[in-house]
Parts: structure tokens; C-alpha cells; sequence
């Protein structure tokens, strides 16, 4: 059985997170957006080295986050590369639960295993669904909203 390598990833994500003080870029996301903007951003090695790519996000999750998504996809883009170096060849699962919540904050859990050694963190968001949201801010996730991710989904490189 292969030891999981767990990490504390600290994004400025959630309100009131006073551990980094720099300037975030908080915004709203789908995790499955960003999960898939990860995955497509390594598609050119993926296909080099025969690989395939399976995401699954767990019904769990909110559909709709604030936090900084840039640097999550970054992170997780960095988490995969790591994961295809100890890959030669076949599949790599992608997948995000959640795990605390405390509203509005959401702790959401991504791990990342393939044939190398298993990775995960967690990371805290602002739940923005619907209960958490103004009216407003409604009307930005129905123009920006990508369809659900309940289902896995597999990338065939």
C-alpha cells in the first residue's frame, strides 16, 4: 500500500483567514471548472505519455465557491505534474470532497493518485450557493455556472 503524501496548502481563500496578508484574488468558481482547466493545462504530456485523467467530484461539494481560483488551479496543476513524474504510464484520479464546514466556510479535500505516491490537501473556501448568496450574486452564478460534476468524468488522452 503506498503512503499518501498530505499536505497544509494555505490559500488566503476563506474570510477572515488573517494567516496571509497578501492581496488575493477572491472570486467565484466551480470547483469542477477549475478541476478541468487543471487537467486541460497538461493534456499536451498526458498524451506523450498515454495517460489518462478521471475526475470525480463528490455531490458534496458546492457547486458555486469563493476564493482565489487562479491559485487553486495552479496548485493543482503543479500537484498533477508531480503526480505524472512518478507516473510512467495509465491512469491519474483527480478528485475533491468536502470535508469541515462551518458556514460560510467550506473545507473542501483534493486528492490526486495514479501509480506514484498519493497527494492531498485541503483548502478553505466561502460557500457562495444559493442560501449563502444575495441576489446579486445569484444572478453572476446563472451566467457563470458550469454544469454538475456528480458523476465522474474521465479525460482520454
Amino acid at each position: 500500500m503506498k503512503d499518501e503524501k498530505k499536505a497544509e496548502v494555505h490559500l488566503p481563500a476563506a474570510s477572515g483567514n488573517s494567516i496571509n496578508t497578501r492581496q488575493t484574488n477572491d472570486s467565484f468558481f466551480s470547483v469542477a471548472k477549475i478541476c478541468e482547466t487543471a487537467i486541460s493545462s497538461v493534456l499536451k504530456e498526458t498524451r506523450q505519455k498515454n495517460m489518462q485523467i478521471s475526475l470525480s467530484i463528490d455531490p458534496s461539494v458546492p457547486h458555486l465557491l469563493k476564493g482565489d481560483a487562479t491559485q487553486l488551479r495552479n496548485v493543482l496543476r503543479t500537484a498533477l505534474v508531480n503526480e505524472m513524474t512518478g507516473t510512467p504510464s495509465g491512469p491519474i484520479a483527480l478528485s475533491a470532497v468536502t470535508g469541515r464546514f462551518s458556514p460560510p466556510v467550506v473545507e473542501i479535500r483534493f486528492s490526486i493518485s495514479g501509480a506514484g505516491t498519493p497527494f492531498s490537501f485541503r483548502l478553505p473556501f466561502e460557500d457562495a450557493s444559493e442560501e449563502q448568496r444575495s441576489p446579486g450574486q445569484r444572478n453572476h452564478q446563472e451566467n457563470t455556472a458550469s454544469p454538475s460534476a456528480e458523476t465522474p468524468i474521465l479525460f482520454l488522452m
